[in-house]
C-alpha cells in the first residue's frame, strides 16, 4: 500500500469515527485539537531523538 493510499484509508476511518460518534462539531474540534497536540509532541520527541543520534555520531554541526 502506498503512502497516499494509507493516508486516504486513515482519513476515511477518522471521518467514519466522527460520524458514528454523533458528537457536536465543537466537541469533535476539541478532540481533534488534542490529537494534533499529541502528534506535535510525538514529532518533537522524534526530532530530539534524531538530534541525539546525530550528536552521538558527530554529524550534527551547529552554528555559533
Amino acid at each position: 500500500m502506498t503512502t497516499a493510499q494509507t493516508i486516504r484509508t486513515m482519513m476515511q476511518r477518522i471521518v467514519e469515527a466522527v460520524n458514528e460518534s454523533q458528537l457536536p462539531p465543537s466537541v469533535v474540534s476539541l478532540a481533534l485539537d488534542r490529537l494534533r497536540a499529541q502528534i506535535a509532541e510525538l514529532e518533537a520527541r522524534e526530532l530530539a531523538q534524531d538530534t541525539e543520534k546525530e550528536d552521538a555520531d558527530g554529524t550534527l554541526q551547529r552554528e555559533a
